[in-house]
C-alpha cells in the first residue's frame, strides 16, 4: 500500500499499524503500553498522531494503516496532547528525577542507593537507564508536573519468589497483565479494583505462587518501568557488557542475553533474536541460571588424591598423573561417561578417546528419556516447534510441558486459541489441568496397557487405508492379542471408549510424549505402545529431548563403536571388576559404593561422584566457552564466549585432547573447539536446521508389541504405589529445585502428592508432615492434595535421597 507520513510517501507491504510503518521507515513515535510481543491495546495515550480527514486523533499503535492515508506524527497539538497525558501518568509516579533538570550530572555511584527497599526516585530505581518511561519523558519533553503528586498505595511486595512487585512504579499500561494472558496462557495478573484505586494484582489477593504462577519472567521483561523487577538483579551495578548465549538448562536452546559486569555473571534475559524461543523463556533460564553456574561448588583447580585427601595441583602435575595412572589399566577394562548438557565439541572428544583406548563401554548420564527409546525404534525425532501450534488435536503421554518444556507450552497455548482440543494420559497433576478436554490417570504400570485399549477402540471401529497400508501392521495386529495386558482397574472402558472417539476430533494430531511414561522401569512394550498409538491415530509424534544436548549425543555415538551401557550397568562392572578404569566427565550418578581402581572426574561444579575421584579437572560452563549443542528439534546452535573461566578452569574439548596427547594418543591436536567441529562436519553430516517445511506426519513403521509382565503390585504393609517421577531441574549432578529457594517453592520438591479420599482416610489435610517408607527408605513430606491423582498412588519429584520407578509404600502422617 502507499501512504505518506509527515509529507514523505512510503511504500509498505502487509497491513502493519501505523506506529510499526513510521518505526520501520524512521519516524519516532513515544509509546508505553504497545509491544511487538502483544496485540494491540491502545491505554496510554502517548502514541496518538493526526491523520488527515479524520476527526480527533488516532492511537497509532491500534491504527492500521489504510491505501492512500496521510499521517502526521508531529505538531504543536500533538506535543501538547502527548504532554499533558504524560503528565497525567506522572501524578501517580515518583517524578522528581525524571523532570530535575540537574539529572545529567547524577554519577554512577548513587547506584548503590538502589539497595533501598522503597524507590523515590530514578536513582533508586533497578531499572535506572533502562526504563522506557524515561526514554519517553526525554522524547516528550515534560519538564514539571502541575499536579500533586500521588503515591499509589501497597508496600513493596516480596513473598513471591525471584520477583518483587511495587505499585507505586506502576503506570497501568497492562502490559504484564497482556503478556501472561496472551501469550503464556496462565493470566495470573489483573487490574484489581476501580478508578483512581486501580492496580495490578492476583485474584483474592493471593501470591503469584499460589495463582498458579510458572515464573517465566515475561511479565518482568515487558514492564516498561521498575514496577515488576527480579530480585535478586535489584543491588546490582549496571551491566558493562551483553553477550548471547545458548540456555543449557533444558533440550529446547533459548538464546538468551547475558548481561555481565567487570567479567561476572548479573542476570540472563531471553533474547528477542532467538530462533527457538523469540524472546520468550522460563524460570530456569530466567532467574536461576546465575545461581546454577555460580557460587561456591565451582571447582577452580585441578585436584589429585593424596593420602586419601584432594588437594590441589597444577594441570602438568594431574594430567601426567592421570596418564600414568590410565597406562595402567587394559583399554576393554575402561568406561567412559558422558554429559548430556555438554557442548558438542567435549562429546566428541570424549567419544574419540574411549576409541582411541579401545573403552569397555561409555554411557550418557542423563534422566531417562523418550527420545533415546524412540530413536533405537527408528522414529524420525526432528520436528518444528510451531507443527504444535498447527495442530487441531494435541495428546499429552506423560507429559506436563508447561513445567518440563514451557516453550512447548506456548505453542500448545497457540493451538488451543485457535480451537485445538488438549488430551492427557498420565498420573501427574497437570500444570495446565484446567484447558485439558479429556484425561485418563492410569494406575503406574499400567500405562502401556491403558495405550493398548485404546488402540483396540481406535481399530475396532474401522482401520482407515492408511494405517493397514503401513509397513509393520499385520505382524503388530498379531501381537497386539498375545500381549498379555491386563486391563487397568482403576479405569473402565467406557473411559477409554471416550477418550479414543476424541481422537478423531481432527487432524493434525500431534502426539507429545514424556518421560514421566519411560523411568528405568519401563520396558519395551512402552515404546511399542507409543509408537503404535500415534500410528493407529494417524498422527504425528513428538518427543522433546530431555537434556540440552541429549540429541547431540544421539549424532556423535552414530560415530564411534563403543558398547552404550546405562549408569547402573557401568557400576555393575565397576563391582564386577570388568572395568577398572572410570573417566566421568557428566553429571553425577550413584556410584553405591563401587570405585575402579582409577577414577578420573571432570566438571565445571563439586557433586558427590567427584568427591570420589582420584583426579578431578575443572571444566568450563556453557557460558566461558564457545561451543555447540543439537536441539529437541535437530537444530544446530553455536554461541561464542560469554563470561572468562574463572580460577584454572578449562573447556572440556581441551581437557580430554591434552590428556589423549599425555597418553600419546594420536589426532587429538586441536587448538580451538572451531577445529573440533570442523572434524566432526567432516566425520558426520549432522542436522544443521529442521527439515524444511516438514509437515504433520506418522512415524514409519509398526511395532510389534512384546509380551507385558506383571504391573507393581502392593500388599498388606505397604498399600500405596509410590510413583517418583526424574526432576525436570538437574544440572551437571545438582538437583536446581533442591538448591535454589525460589525453585524450590515452585516445585514443592519436598512434597508428596495424593488423592483428596487417600488423604480423608489417612487423615491428612493439605500441608501435612508425613512419613512415606518403602521397602529400602524413610522420606519425611509435605503432604499435597490434587484431585488428577489416582487412588492408591503416591507422587513425588526425584530428590537425591530417591531412586526413580514405581515400588511399594506406606504413608502415616507425622505427629
Amino acid at each position: 500500500m502507499n501512504i505518506i507520513i509527515n509529507g514523505r510517501a512510503i511504500v509498505v507491504s502487509g497491513r502493519p499499524t501505523v506506529l510499526e510503518a513510521a518505526r520501520a521507515n524512521g519516524f519516532a513515535i513515544p509509546s508505553l503500553c504497545e509491544h511487538r510481543a502483544l496485540l494491540p491495546y491502545g491505554a496510554c495515550r502517548i502514541c496518538l498522531v493526526e491523520i488527515k480527514g479524520r476527526r480527533g486523533y488516532a492511537p497509532s499503535c491500534s491504527t492500521f494503516v489504510e491505501e492512500g492515508i496521510e499521517v502526521v506524527t508531529e505538531s504543536p497539538a500533538l506535543a501538547a496532547l502527548r504532554r499533558g497525558v504524560l503528565e497525567l501518568i506522572l501524578a501517580e509516579h515518583p517524578n522528581a528525577c525524571l523532570i530535575c533538570t540537574e539529572k545529567t550530572s547524577c554519577d554512577e555511584f548513587k547506584s548503590t542507593i538502589r539497595k533501598t527497599g522503597e524507590v523515590t526516585g530514578c536513582v533508586q530505581c533497578p531499572v535506572n537507564g533502562r526504563c522506557e518511561l524515561q526514554r519517553v519523558v526525554d522524547m516528550v519533553g515534560v519538564e514539571r508536573v502541575p499536579y500533586p503528586a500521588r503515591r499509589r498505595e501497597g508496600e513493596v511486595l516480596r513473598a513471591d519468589p525471584f520477583i518483587d512487585r511495587d505499585n507505586s512504579l506502576c503506570i497501568l499500561c497492562g502490559r504484564c497483565v497482556r503478556v501472561c494472558g496472551e501469550v503464556r496462557g496462565a493470566s495470573v495478573l489483573t487490574f484489581i479494583a476501580r478508578g483512581s484505586e486501580t492496580v495490578v494484582g492476583t485474584a483474592l489477593g493471593r501470591t503469584m505462587l499460589d495463582s498458579g504462577c510458572q515464573f517465566c519472567g515475561a511479565c518482568v521483561d515487558v514492564c516498561p518501568t521498575g514496577s515488576l523487577v527480579e530480585r535478586a538483579a535489584r543491588p546490582e551495578p549496571r551491566p558493562d557488557k551483553t553477550t548471547r548465549a545458548i540456555c543449557p538448562l533444558c533440550s529446547l536452546g533459548c538464546t538468551l542475553d547475558v548481561h555481565s559486569h567487570a567479567g561476572r555473571l548479573l542476570y540472563t534475559v531471553p533474547s528477542e533474536h532467538g530462533p527457538v524461543n523469540k524472546g520468550q523463556g522460563c524460570v530456569k533460564g530466567r532467574f536461576a541460571l546465575r545461581a546454577a553456574l555460580t557460587g561456591g561448588r565451582r571447582i577452580l583447580r585441578p585436584h589429585i588424591r593424596k593420602d586419601g585427601e584432594l588437594v590441589p595441583a597444577s594441570w602438568e602435575e594431574a594430567l601426567y598423573h592421570a596418564a600414568e595412572r590410565l597406562k595402567t589399566v587394559p583399554g576393554r577394562a575402561s568406561a567412559y561417561v558422558v554429559s548430556a548438557q555438554s557442548p558438542l565439541e567435549e562429546m566428541y572428544l570424549m567419544g574419540k578417546w574411549g576409541a582411541a583406548v579401545g573403552a569397555g563401554a561409555c554411557s550418557v548420564a542423563s534422566p531417562s528419556s523418550p527420545t533415546d527409546a524412540l530413536d533405537k525404534a527408528g522414529v524420525p525425532l526432528d520436528f518444528r516447534l510451531d507443527e504444535i501450534a498447527a495442530a487441531r488435536t494435541i495428546v499429552l503421554l506423560g507429559a506436563d510441558p508447561a513445567v518440563s518444556h514451557p516453550l512447548v507450552w506456548l505453542e500448545i497455548w497457540k493451538a488451543l486459541n485457535g480451537g485445538a482440543r488438549l488430551l492427557s494420559v498420565g498420573n501427574l497433576p497437570q500444570s495446565a489441568g484446567r484447558h485439558i478436554d479429556r484425561e485418563l490417570r492410569p494406575t503406574p504400570g499400567y500405562e502401556a496397557s491403558v495405550l493398548v485399549d485404546i488402540i483396540r477402540v481406535l481399530l475396532g471401529s474401522g482401520i482407515p487405508d492408511a494405517v493397514h497400508n503401513r509397513p509393520g501392521f499385520e505382524t503388530f495386529q498379531r501381537s497386539l492379542e498375545g500381549t498379555g495386558a491386563r486391563p487397568d482397574p482403576a479405569l473402565s472402558s467406557d473411559e477409554i471408549a471416550a477418550f479414543a472417539r476424541e481422537l478423531t476430533f481432527g487432524a493434525p494430531t500431534v502426539f507429545l510424549v514424556g518421560r514421566d511414561f519411560f523411568v528405568p522401569a519401563a520396558g519395551p512394550e512402552t515404546t511399542a505402545a507409543v509408537l503404535d498409538l500415534a500410528l493407529a491415530a494417524q498422527a504425528r509424534l513428538i518427543s522433546p529431548a530431555v537434556s540440552s544436548n541429549g540429541r547431540g549425543w544421539l549424532n556423535i555415538r552414530r560415530i564411534f563403536e563403543t558398547e552404550e551401557k546405562p549408569p547402573a550397568e557401568i557400576v555393575k562392572g565397576i563391582r564386577s571388576g570388568a572395568f577398572r578404569a572410570l573417566y566421568l566427565a557428566g553429571r553425577a550418578f550413584d556410584l553405591a559404593g563401587a570405585r575402579p581402581d582409577v577414577f578420573i572426574g571432570q566438571g565445571p561444579l563439586w557433586n558427590e561422584a567427584l568427591l570420589q575421584a582420584d583426579i578431578v579437572f575443572p571444566s568450563c560452563t556453557v557460558l566461558e566457552t564457545p561451543g555447540s549443542f543439537i536441539n529437541a528439534e535437530g537444530r544446530l546452535q553455536s554461541w561464542n564466549e560469554t563470561l572468562p573461566p574463572p580460577g584454572e578452569s578449562k573447556p572440556g574439548w581441551w581437557i580430554t585432547a591434552a590428556l589423549a596427547r599425555e597418553l600419546e594418543l594420536q589426532g587429538f591436536r586441536f587448538d580451538s573447539p572451531e577445529d573440533v567441529a570442523a572434524e566432526i562436519r567432516a566425520r558426520f553430516a549432522g542436522p544443521v536446521e529442521p527439515a524444511e517445511a516438514p509437515s504433520i506426519r506418522p512415524a514409519q513403521s509398526f511395532l510389534p508389541l512384546p509380551p507385558f509382565g506383571l504391573p507393581m503390585g502392593t500388599d498388606a504393609d505397604h498399600p500405596f504405589l509410590l510413583k517418583v517421577s526424574p526432576s525436570p531441574d538437574l544440572y551437571r549432578g545438582h538437583n536446581l529445585a533442591e538448591e535454589i529457594p525460589g525453585l524450590r517453592k515452585i516445585r514443592r520438591t519436598h512434597a508428596v502428592w495424593l488423592n483428596p479420599d487417600d488423604a480423608a482416610d489417612a487423615g491428612v489435610r493439605d500441608g501435612d508432615a508425613v512419613l512415606l517408607a518403602t521397602a529400602i527408605s524413610e522420606i519425611r513430606a509435605e503432604a499435597r492434595i490434587h484431585p488428577s491423582i489416582p487412588r492408591r498412588v503416591l507422587r513425588m519429584s526425584a530428590r537425591e535421597s530417591l531412586s526413580v520407578g514405581v515400588e511399594p509404600a506406606r504413608l502415616a502422617k507425622v505427629s
